[in-house]
């Protein structure tokens, strides 16, 4: 049992359906809050129906539906490794025509994923996911959809330019999804800031999430007290680069 919280639940039918793929265990996906923060925020829209997929099952957390029977996939890419089961899964049930964009700290780098998907989304999922998405919905052209920031497209796009919110103030929300089975049990898990002041080289978080920006205290505040009161959950953690700072 997945004992989950907040789950959304929507009729299927009419909808445009968007699999959210972690390609890891189902430990490490919900204890992501960058896939809790796609997963409320694509669904935020009524004419959208986003569900959630591990690498453990090709159906939906939310509905059982196989992968392949949806509109839109969605890959979070993370680590290095995740590509080989990216690749796998897309291979086994033969997504090569599917609609796909890959997003993640991992995309830093989109040419090898070029044999994977024609679609890379290259930053903050707030600055752009929804007008790309909207976009695709209304038909748009691989040539149009060229010019939104962030995207790269395999044989279309030249130079890209990574896309962020400037200022952290973004969606947040205070009743996000969890379940005991995270790392952090049943968190409400918020960002207190994002990017990192220090310069170095070696780190991928410090180039792919730059620059430096933190959260309000009164909107930590507010989410933090609505998340605890009416969300019940059992403990709240803090997520920075910059830990010593939290």
């Amino acid at each position: 049992m997945l004992d989950e919280k907040f789950v959304v639940r929507k009729r299927v039918r009419g909808k445009f359906r968007i699999a959210l793929v972690y390609p890891s265990t189902y430990e490490v996906a919900i204890s992501n809050l960058g896939i809790r923060i796609i997963y409320h925020l694509l669904n935020l829209d009524d004419r959208i129906y986003c569900e959630r997929f591990t690498a453990e099952s090709d159906r939906s957390i939310e509905t059982g539906s196989h992968l392949s029977e949806f509109d839109l996939i969605m890959f979070s890419y993370q680590y290095e490794l995740d590509f080989l089961e990216m690749a796998h899964q897309i291979a086994r049930l033969n997504l090569f025509d599917k609609p796909k964009i890959i997003g993640g700290p991992c995309t830093c780098n989109p040419y090898p994923l070029k044999c994977l998907t024609d679609y890379v989304y290259i930053g903050e999922a707030e600055s752009g996911l929804m007008k790309l998405i909207e976009e695709m919905m209304d038909g748009a052209s691989p040539e149009n959809l060229a010019s939104l920031e962030g995207l790269f497209i395999a044989g279309v796009s030249e130079a890209v330019r990574r896309t962020y919110p400037r200022r952290l103030d973004t969606f947040l929300p205070a009743l996000q999804v969890s379940s005991r089975r995270s790392i952090f049990g049943d968190a409400l898990l918020l960002d207190v800031s994002r990017g990192c002041g220090w310069s170095c080289l070696f780190c991928l978080g410090k180039n792919f999430y730059a620059p430096y920006r933190e959260r309000s205290l009164d909107q930590l505040a507010e989410i933090m007290r609505e998340g605890v009161i009416r969300g019940d959950y059992e403990a709240v953690a803090l997520n920075s680069q910059r830990p010593l700072e939290i």
